[in-house]
Formats: structure tokens, C-alpha cells, sequence
């Protein structure tokens, strides 16, 4: 019976699904189930993640998942048992409810006088059935009554600041291996950080923590890796839905109201998120309500913080990986299949090892699979889609404005006027990138699959130059035939892998790109709307000499610009902004020192050096 049942609960019915979502809700209160199967825990969970809170579901005669238990046959009298009782008695005591018998035939003398007729003297009893006619009956059958009784609490659900994490699909490594967001759906195939065992152990300890990291770090998947942990507890995991974050403190509270059960609430990409709030939502934790939030910075003081270790995760990673390798070859293949183990390819071994020398758990992937490789494939793509890849950039360049906030179309917008297009061709274009997989959209927002995707690609539509150099010759040095009776065999020429092949553009295309991306740099930068963290972003973060060069070449980070973002920083008033213009005068004083002193030096009426630059030429010029 019970492998029978594995199979049937597995299947979706529309009643059970409707009965569990009156449970979560707490319009149900209490279900004896007189059958044996478990569909209503799996329609619990599909949707939930988690099992049916105790002290709700009584079956009495019997349950498919624990076949050691006493059975009641059908030819036998049934019972109810002590918990059962005291649990109809508490019910009874506090205040009188309502009965809904469904499906049910009565024919049980047991069940009849010992539950429902004691019930029938002070309860309301309503019946459901095709058959039934009574003044207080429902006369439908249980699979169109019960979803119109869930319907108004699933519409509330559905426009309610949080979303449930019901953790139901699953992807293999692969998901992890292209780049892409990794999210619930990725936590049983993904390695596990030691950061996963800290946050859960703190959740259940302190109830309320914060998870920091650099981007593409694996900040994600191990919040969803430690809130699955959490299912077994009981808890329920409520995810901050996007559209809600510009609502207030208070309209998440009350939505909480839907969700009446232990719950464990994540906010994810927290960075974005005024730190006075972050702080409020983490006092609101109790043992029956965790709160865990995420973000790339520093988003709040006073509440136990954990920031995942790159090194760490690379490590655990490139363990992983070398631990697995049988069973990534072939997924690696399918993205880069320079590597492999024929001749002239490159070892798997190798290029693990490679990647391990990278600073984050996404660019190890990236290195893993020849990211660059598929960066510029896409990118190339695109351009035969009427241009969608300038699309693509803009959405890149918003996001990072943004501090992976992400964008809406609306806000797409005025970068695509800038190119001269129109809102027929973002929709296009969006359907193009959505097809292909190159962004994410949740509620209404947003991104490129990864934050570090938006950045090789605006590398990739910058074209930084190359330089080649011809290695020294190695010294050798011949050993002295004195120092040993046997002279040491000479060590084999180390093994030296030829650049891999890049595409390569003509050169009216690279002038037309960089000219596109520098201008859409230029209006990123000079909107009122940017936000400090945004502006540090996009003209210091993730850059390196190459990319920087074009950018100055193409009046990106010209003298009147830098000015006017190095004079926002410093009007900025003490508070929490005060971190963010720091950070953000810093990526200005590194490549123009001299300038961007003077100007805090008039800020604080201190003694101007002059307008050399610390590389001994004027701001601005070229």
C-alpha cells in the first residue's frame, strides 16, 4: 500500500491542493483523514515545502508513510485515538466552529457517535457531496467546492509581499556550471560551502542573521542551502517578493498574516535596501518567525553577520569538482569542448586547477567552462537579432547602476532612446534575451543571468585592446658536476597553452561599439538618480587597465563628469550614504588624485596642491 501510495500522492489533485492551502492558511484548523493515502501532505508540500504543521492532521485509521502503525480495515470498527480526542476537546473548550464533512458515507458507528454527533450539538456541520441537501450542505463534489472555498486565499497570497520557497523542481550541476542564477532548485546538486552549517545553526540560535559577499561569491545558493535545512524544522521559507521592496515595514508585517505557521523569511540582494530597514525586519525574528538577509555589502550593524570566504569557496569547489570529475566531463564539454581528454585538448585537471586560482565561486565556474567563450558567442548572436545585444548592454549597465537591483522594461526605457530605438524593439529584443536565457525576471524585474555575465559583457562591447609579448628565454644554469656523482636529468620545457582563440570584429564595428557603450556609460552616470554605490560601481568596480583606457578615450571619466560625481560624494551628509560617497570618491581618487584632493581640500577650506595629476598630466587630457 505504501509504494502504491508513493505513486498516486505524487499526482496533483485539485481538492487536495485546495484543502492544503485552506490549512496553511488556518481556515482549517483541524482534518481527520479517515484514508490511508498521503495526498494531502504532498499537496501540502508541493506548494509549501514543508510538511503539514502538527497537531492539525489526524488519521485514525491508518497512513501510507508509516506502514508499521495499527490499520483499520474496511470490514473493521474504527477509533479514535487519545490525541484525537484531546485535541476535538481543546477545540470544543475554546469557541464553537464549523464541521465540513467531505466525501465521507458515515457508515462508521464509531467515527459517527463518538466525533460527529457530539459535535452536531454545538457545531455548525456542513456536508459536501453531489448527493447531499441539506439547509447548510454543499452540493458539489470536493474537487470543484474545496478550490472556490481556497480561491480568495490564494489571490491574497498571490499579491502579498512574500512568495513561498516550496523547493519542488530540481536541476543537475549543469545549471551551476553555465553561470546562471542558482536559486531553491539548485541546492541539492550545488557543493555546500561551510558557510551553509554557520547560518543554520545561527538562525536557530540568534533567529535573525546576515549573509554578505562579493558578487557571484555563492551568497544565494547557500541562504537557499541553509533555509532547506530548515523544512525539516517545520519551517516554512517566505521569499521578499521584488515588486514589494518599495513597500513599507508595515505592509510586509501585515502580509506575514497569511502565513500563520513557523516561517523563515529571506530577503535576498539586501544591498539595495535602506540599512534602518533591514535592522527593523531582523527585531522582528522570534524562534517561531527566522529572518535571514543577503547582500553583496554591508547592509546592517547590530544583527549576527557572516560574509563567505572566496577563498574558502573556491577551495570547496575545486574539491568538488576534481571529486566529481567522471560526471562533469561530459557537462563541461557541451560548454567548452576545448577541454576534454583527447589529443589537443585541454585536461580537465587542468583546467580546474586553473580555475582555482580565480577570486569568486562564479568566476571559478566561468573559468571552468570557458565562460568568455560563450560571453562573446552570445554577444555576436544578438547582432543579427536586430541589434538585441545593445539592448543586453544597457540592461547590463542599468544593473549594475542599479547595485543589482535590476531594471524594468519601463526603466530600459531611456538607454534604449539614447540608441535611438523604441519600446516595440525592447520588447522584441527582451523576447529574444528571455528565449535564450541571458536574463532572469521575477515580479517585474530585471537582470542579466548573473551580475558578473553584465560585466564580461560590457568587456566584451568595449573591446579593450590586446597586447602580445614574446616570454624571455629561460636562464639555465648547468649544474655543477662537482656537487654530485650523478648529474640530475634536466627538467622538461614547461608546458605553455597557447592563447585561446578570440573572435575578432573589424574595425568600424569596434569603434561603433565602444562609441554605444561609452555613451550609455556617459547617461548612466549623469542621471540625478543613480545612486552613490551605483556610480562606484560602474566607473571602479570590476574594470581592468585595458577597459578603463577606452573608457577615458571616449569621455566616459573626463574632467567636468568626475567633478560633478567627486562633488555629489562630498555634499553627501553624515548617515548611511556617508560609506557609499566614501567609496565612491576613493574609485575617483585612484586614477585622478590630484584633482579629486583639491576639491575635498576646498570642501574643507584646506590648501589646494595644484591640477597636476598624480601621472603627471592635467585631468581631461588625453
Amino acid at each position: 500500500m505504501a509504494n502504491l501510495d508513493r505513486h498516486r500522492s505524487a499526482q496533483p489533485s485539485a481538492a487536495h491542493e485546495a484543502l492544503a492551502a485552506l490549512i496553511h492558511a488556518g481556515v482549517v484548523e483541524c482534518v481527520i483523514s479517515l484514508n490511508w493515502d498521503t495526498a494531502l501532505e504532498s499537496a501540502y508540500r508541493r506548494q509549501y515545502g514543508t510538511g503539514i504543521p502538527d497537531g492539525i492532521l489526524f488519521k485514525p485509521h491508518g497512513d501510507a508513510a508509516d506502514p508499521q502503525q495499527p490499520w483499520m480495515l474496511p470490514h473493521l470498527p474504527g477509533t479514535l485515538d487519545p490525541d484525537l480526542r484531546d485535541r476535538i476537546r481543546s477545540l470544543v473548550a475554546d469557541h464553537p466552529r464549523t464541521l465540513l464533512i467531505v466525501g465521507y458515507s458515515e457508515r462508521d458507528t464509531v467515527v459517527v457517535d463518538q466525533l460527529i454527533a457530539p459535535l452536531d450539538q454545538g457545531w455548525r456541520v456542513c456536508r459536501m457531496g453531489p448527493d447531499v441537501s441539506g439547509s447548510d450542505d454543499i452540493p458539489a463534489v470536493a474537487d470543484t467546492a474545496l478550490p472556490a472555498l481556497a480561491n480568495g486565499t490564494r489571490q491574497r497570497e498571490a499579491t502579498s509581499a512574500w512568495h513561498t520557497v516550496p523547493f519542488s523542481g530540481r536541476h543537475d550541476i549543469s545549471h551551476a556550471l553555465a553561470g546562471e542564477r542558482l536559486g531553491p532548485s539548485d541546492v541539492e546538486d550545488c557543493p555546500r560551502l561551510p558557510e551553509v552549517a554557520l547560518l543554520v545553526d545561527a538562525l536557530r540560535r540568534d533567529h535573525a542573521v546576515v549573509l554578505n559577499g562579493d558578487s557571484g561569491c555563492g551568497k544565494s545558493i547557500t541562504a537557499y542551502q541553509a533555509l532547506s535545512d530548515l523544512l525539516e524544522d517545520g519551517y516554512e521559507v517566505l521569499r521578499l517578493r521584488d515588486d514589494a521592496r518599495k513597500r513599507d515595514l508595515r505592509q510586509w508585517m501585515a502580509d506575514l498574516s497569511l502565513y500563520p505557521h513557523r516561517k523563515a523569511l529571506l530577503v535576498d540582494d539586501a544591498q539595495d535596501l535602506p540599512a534602518d530597514l533591514v535592522r527593523e525586519l531582523a527585531e522582528t525574528a522570534t524562534a517561531d518567525q527566522l529572518v535571514l538577509v543577503v547582500g553583496v555589502d554591508h547592509v546592517a550593524g547590530g544583527v549576527t553577520t557572516y560574509r563567505i570566504s572566496n577563498i574558502a569557496a573556491v577551495g570547496a569547489l575545486a574539491r568538488d569538482m576534481r571529486e566529481r570529475s567522471d560526471e562533469i566531463l561530459p557537462k563541461i564539454r557541451a560548454l567548452d569542448d576545448f577541454v576534454g581528454n583527447l589529443a589537443g585538448d585541454e585536461l580537465l585537471m587542468n583546467r580546474i586547477e586553473e580555475a582555482s586560482t580565480k577570486d569568486s565561486a562564479w568566476l571559478f565556474f566561468y573559468t571552468l567552462t570557458g565562460g568568455w567563450r560563450r560571453t562573446e558567442r552570445d554577444a555576436l548572436d544578438l547582432r543579427g537579432h536586430d541589434r538585441s545585444d545593445l539592448l543586453l548592454l544597457a540592461l547590463a549597465i542599468a544593473q549594475i547602476a542599479s547595485v543589482d537591483a535590476g531594471v524594468t522594461t519601463d526603466s530600459l526605457g531611456p538607454y534604449a532612446r539614447q540608441l535611438g530605438r523604441d519600446r516595440a524593439w525592447i520588447d522584441r529584443s527582451l523576447a529574444i534575451l528571455r528565449d535564450k536565457r541571458l536574463i532572469t525576471g521575477n515580479d517585474g524585474v530585471l537582470r542579466c543571468a548573473h551580475l558578473r555575465s553584465a560585466w564580461a559583457l560590457i568587456r566584451w562591447m568595449l573591446h579593450p585592446p590586446r597586447y602580445s609579448h614574446t616570454p624571455p628565454q629561460p636562464v639555465t644554469i648547468p649544474p655543477i658536476t662537482s656537487a654530485a656523482e650523478t648529474p640530475a636529468a634536466p627538467l622538461p620545457p614547461p608546458i605553455r597553452r597557447t592563447e585561446r582563440p578570440r573572435a575578432v570584429l573589424p574595425d568600424h564595428q569596434v569603434e561603433a561599439d565602444r562609441k554605444t557603450a561609452a555613451a550609455l556609460f556617459r547617461f548612466s552616470l549623469d542621471s540625478p538618480h543613480i545612486p552613490l554605490r551605483g556610480a562606484a560601481w560602474l566607473i571602479g568596480r570590476n574594470h581592468d587597465s585595458e577597459s578603463r583606457w577606452v573608457l577615458n578615450q571616449y569621455d566616459v571619466l573626463h574632467r567636468p563628469r568626475i567633478h560633478a560625481l567627486a562633488e555629489r560624494a562630498l555634499a553627501t551628509p553624515t548617515g548611511p550614504d556617508a560609506a557609499m560617497a566614501a567609496q565612491l570618491l576613493e574609485n575617483l581618487l585612484s586614477p585622478y588624485e590630484d584633482d579629486c584632493l583639491d576639491l575635498i581640500r576646498d570642501h574643507h577650506g584646506g590648501p589646494r596642491m595644484g591640477t597636476r595629476c598624480h601621472a603627471g598630466k592635467r585631468l581631461g587630457d588625453r
